[in-house]
């Protein structure tokens, strides 16, 4: 009974535990594997992320944790029962809510929304289409500025695309 205990305790001081200090910008690069929705028509695909994050946004009254913006390339995606192949770019903007800790863990919350370009649609894919997107992440600092990054990431951009995500990578802030 002890370790069940002792294990909720440390699981909850992950989780509100590091205060991971936002230095004013942020660059990350992931790399991700896409599954899409079999509506999709297209198959699991590798994607590249680079993304920039304003951290601690002021308004008057009003303040934003962090407002990121993202470009994400996926170079070669293959249509079901096929040979044909397309790419998608995507960019958008995500609000980041950070769940700060005294460990060097770190976990957010991150919601969105974005256009995808399709570069060789072929139904039910179109040549633009707009989506929303929410993840749960978490990063390790290893040092005030440096960090590993896991994403589990769910798009949305209507009731036959959807899309999970699972991403590896580095943010660098300065």
């Amino acid at each position: 009974m002890k370790k069940v205990i002792l294990a909720g305790f440390a699981s909850l001081s992950c989780l509100f535990a590091a205060d991971h200090n936002l230095l004013p910008n942020s660059y990350y690069l992931f790399v991700s594997h896409n599954s899409f929705s079999n509506a999709s028509n297209v198959q699991s695909a590798y994607s590249f992320d680079i993304r920039f994050n304003q951290n601690d946004i002021q308004f008057a009254n009003f303040s934003i944790d962090t407002l990121q913006y993202v470009l994400e390339y996926t170079p070669s995606v293959k249509y079901v029962n096929t040979n044909k192949e397309t790419g998608f770019i995507k960019g958008g903007a995500n609000l980041l809510w950070y769940l700060d800790n005294p460990s060097p863990f770190t976990m957010y919350l991150l919601g969105g929304v974005g256009l995808k370009y399709v570069n060789n649609p072929v139904d039910p894919q179109t040549l633009i289409d707009a989506y929303t997107n929410a993840a749960v992440g978490f990063e390790y600092n290893i040092r005030s500025d440096i960090a590993v990054v896991a994403e589990k990431k769910f798009t949305y951009e209507g009731a036959n695309k959807k899309e999970y995500s699972t991403s590896l990578g580095f943010r660098y802030s300065f």
